[in-house]
């Protein structure tokens, strides 16, 4: 029984060990998250995929939200003639790109008390920004087309009743990588305080 337990506890001891050394090591988060770049250069070559896309989605509404609320909605333009027309209007600096997605994230316009919907759909933004890259896309995050979405363009692109745009991603295939694209980031001791 006692020699049982000293290599139960050996076997715990190893366990312990190999768990607390993997969360230390990079993971395919970590990696897809430092090597993450604002895409400037989108290809015409090749498309996002319906499943693709529902992948990007579903990231989307896993994103955490003040109380749960999830008070946000996704509006896809998908490549068509409908959204070439929409993006040659200058919607922001937005640029068309054949095959290229077009996700509008909508926050709740009458937010309740204590809730941030921006900073929600921010989060929920994030995490499709996160997953299309993480699956070979390139992705952009774009606040200056939000003023026309929400006012003369609205009847344009009809947003949910009782929403507002936040924010647009765009995303689809690149052929420049992150070592040309990425901009220059703050050191982290530039940026960081310890207290």
């Amino acid at each position: 029984m006692i020699k049982n337990k000293k290599i139960l506890s050996i076997i715990l001891l190893i366990l312990l060990g190999s768990f607390v050394h993997a969360q230390e090591q990079d993971n395919e988060v970590l990696q897809v998250i430092k090597k993450s770049y604002s895409t400037k250069y989108f290809s015409e070559r090749g498309s996002v995929s319906e499943k693709a896309l529902e992948d990007i989605l579903l990231c989307g509404i896993k994103a955490p939200s003040a109380r749960n609320s999830q008070l946000w909605r996704f509006v896809v333009l998908t490549d068509s003639p409908r959204t070439k027309t929409l993006l040659g209007k200058r919607v922001g600096n937005v640029s068309y790109t054949p095959g290229a997605v077009y996700i509008i994230v909508c926050g709740a316009e009458n937010e309740p008390k204590g809730i941030d919907v921006d900073f929600d759909c921010a989060l929920a933004a994030e995490n499709m920004y996160i997953a299309a890259q993480s699956m070979g896309f390139g992705a952009h995050m774009y606040t200056s087309p939000v003023k026309a979405l929400n006012t003369n363009l609205r009847g344009e692109v009809p947003l949910p009743k009782g929403y507002r745009a936040v924010c647009l991603i765009k995303i689809g295939n690149t052929d420049t990588d992150a070592v040309s694209s990425a901009s220059p980031r703050n050191a982290l001791q530039d940026v960081v305080e310890y207290r």
